[in-house]
């Protein structure tokens, strides 16, 4: 049954079990403990009276009818209005003297009866025949009559438990109502208090299962402080994660089918201006070739259409101004020509933000809010999200501005500049800064561009992302191909902390693209300075080469599972990726590259191969990782000499102090 499963339900049958133990033990220890103790008192009581019989002394010269009148006062008094008889018997166990209570006796019609008759029922009582239906009702006590050490005789009283049992019945009658009644008020007690402590776990649950199906539930108002209520606000916090995420992958793959500049920026300030539920938007565009200006073409969010208003101002204040802030308040900008473009900005509310716009130049552009929500998550957050939001239209808008300007040019040298410009952007502009590591990276273009690639991405002070890949294909293609790679590196580097993750996700991109025949291989790792290691995974490409130094120095090259991005779906993808592991010791050197290193011809067309790289590895004194950059590069050089290249060289070399 399905309502026996439910929380509340099983909530409330724990409570009600344990109401019902603790009224059980309550009643017992009230009325069947209390009851045993009245018993016992009175059992005492009779046994007094026994032993006070017992007790009288008498001399020699008197008789056993001294016992006799002292009984037959007893039965006759109040104190023996429970006794129903008392029996003295002598050392050879006769007896001697008795009395009888006639009113506990059911003598029939009889009124009168004899001492012979009267010994007889006594001593019938006295040995237990006793009706069977009154053998709870009845009892009796036999004491020893002794004179210093010696034995005289006994004394056997018994007496009636009717009144006391009627009285235990009416305690046990009213418990056992009060526990009824009890259980009843507490079993709906407990329905109510467990259907409200389980309400907002079924709320919870209702919503996780929406997120289990795919589906991106609504927020959960958070009604208490308990652990309840932290679940429900790590929930709620997963939920904007999940929003954020899903918006970013929508975003990425309506940038990545958007070429024309104008839908390009109406989508950029909708989307942006919606996610982060701002009033209106404007983007403004720089002028690439004249630095010194700002032409604004602005799109108004809500209000539709691309509009083009010439507004000439200096470029420096915007670069001094914003510098490597990601977000900033317009309150805290006082340069005059800022102040001048704001004037500009009619009905603009004074709760206004900017977001500089970036790419491998500097600043390309400036988005304007108007009254943003900045409490989607705390600010550090949402500066993440504004990034990695911003980093994508930035890219989109620098792909298509440079797609626009190398329309005009004729149309093979168009297609081979493009490509190339696309695939210097990719690189990158400066090598990271890190303490205790030496990193080298180059791309040599063969003569026709193809879509090698490679990039440092810094996570923090101590983390970086490094990544080389080939696409398939020459030409603009391959090299555009690539440059959404990198958006998509550059933006799921910093959501995603597994490499595996990462590759799963540019996969799940690449594979929902028209065209198949288009792919990539890619290694892409995490070097993490603190632990010593890097985590990767390899999709398709070469592999991994390692130069360990120690204890003794050899050359590896290490070759995890994986297939080439965009060629299958997740799960046929997902089985086939290894993520590894590998932890580096003092001068021990890593090498990515791309296969035109290894598979470099001469004009024999003998290839450089993987056994003449171990060698130059091991052959090397380099001290730096630049140095022995030029040493495998003139190694090659020397191997190919008056061939062709028939494909890009890319090597990254890395080395851990």
């Amino acid at each position: 049954m399905k309502i026996l499963q439910r929380l509340w339900t099983k909530l409330s049958l724990a409570i009600i079990f344990l109401l019902i133990i603790i009224m059980s033990m309550v009643t017992y220890f009230s009325t069947v403990r209390q009851s045993r103790v009245q018993r016992d008192e009175f059992r005492t009581n009779m046994k007094r009276i026994a032993q006070q019989i017992a007790s009288i002394r008498f001399a020699e010269t008197e008789g056993w009818y001294t016992y006799q009148n002292w009984i037959d006062n007893i039965i006759a008094s109040n104190v023996g209005e429970d006794l129903v008889y008392i029996a003295i018997f002598d050392e050879k166990d006769s007896l001697t003297a008795s009395a009888l209570n006639r009113q506990w006796l059911d003598l029939g019609n009889t009124t009168y009866f004899t001492v012979e008759e009267q010994r007889d029922i006594v001593e019938r009582l006295v040995s237990g025949q006793v009706a069977e239906e009154s053998e709870n009702d009845f009892d009796h006590i036999p004491i020893n009559i002794r004179w210093g050490d010696e034995f005289l005789g006994t004394v056997d009283v018994g007496f009636s438990l009717i009144e006391l049992n009627n009285r235990v019945r009416l305690r046990l009658l009213i418990s056992l109502g009060f526990l009824a009644l009890s259980c009843v008020f507490g079993m709906l007690a407990a329905v109510l208090i467990s259907h409200r402590i389980t309400r907002p776990l079924n709320k919870l649950s209702q919503a996780i299962l929406k997120v289990a199906r795919g589906d991106t539930p609504q927020q959960i108002a958070v009604t208490s402080r308990d652990e309840i209520g932290e679940l429900t606000s790590a929930f709620n916090t997963m939920v904007i994660g999940l929003q954020e995420k899903t918006f970013i992958d929508q975003f990425s793959h309506k940038l990545g089918f958007t070429y024309e500049l104008d839908r390009l920026m109406e989508l950029i300030i909708t989307e942006i201006s919606s996610a982060l539920q701002a009033e209106k938007g404007i983007l403004v565009l720089l002028d690439q070739k004249s630095k010194n200006i700002i032409p604004i073409r602005c799109s108004h969010y809500k209000t539709g259409g691309a509009v083009n208003i010439r507004h000439h101002t200096s470029f420096k204040w915007l670069q001094e101004s914003v510098q490597d802030n990601i977000l900033i308040h317009s309150q805290s900008i006082f340069h005059p020509e800022w102040l001048r473009l704001r004037k500009r900005m009619v009905d603009w509310p004074r709760e206004t933000w900017l977001i500089p716009i970036r790419n491998n130049e500097g600043i390309m552009g400036l988005f304007i809010l108007a009254n943003p929500n900045m409490q989607l998550q705390s600010i550090q957050e949402t500066k993440k999200y504004i990034s990695t939001l911003i980093g994508q239209a930035g890219l989109a808008l620098e792909n298509v501005l440079l797609l626009m300007e190398l329309t005009e040019q004729e149309r093979m040298k168009k297609e081979l500049e493009i490509a190339r410009e696309v695939q210097k952007r990719l690189l990158p502009v400066y090598t990271p800064q890190m303490d205790s590591l030496d990193i080298s990276g180059i791309c040599i273009p063969a003569t026709e561009v193809g879509g090698d690639y490679f990039d440092f991405i810094q996570l923090s002070e101590d983390r970086l992302a490094i990544v080389v890949a080939d696409v398939s294909g020459k030409g603009t293609s391959a090299a555009f191909y690539m440059a959404e790679i990198k958006g998509m590196i550059t933006s799921l580097a910093h959501i995603y902390q597994k490499p595996k993750e990462v590759a799963l996700k540019i996969n799940e991109k690449l594979y929902d693209k028209p065209d198949r025949r288009v792919f990539a291989t890619m290694i892409y790792g995490v070097l993490d300075l603190t632990a010593r290691r890097f985590d990767f995974v390899r999709s398709g490409h070469i592999a991994l080469v390692m130069k360990k130094n120690k204890p003794t120095s050899h050359v590896d090259f290490l070759i995890p599972s994986g297939i080439g991005l965009g060629l299958t779906n997740n799960d046929i993808f997902l089985e086939t990726l290894e993520e590894k592991t590998i932890y580096l010791a003092a001068n021990d050197i890593l090498v990515l590259c791309t296969d035109g290193v290894t598979e470099a011809m001469d004009v024999k067309k003998m290839e450089f191969g993987e056994n003449r790289l171990s060698d130059v590895l091991m052959r090397s004194r380099a001290d730096t990782m630049e140095n022995l950059q030029k040493s495998i590069l003139a190694e090659l050089k020397q191997f190919v000499r008056n061939a062709p290249p028939h494909d890009d060289v890319t090597l990254v070399l890395v080395k851990v102090a």
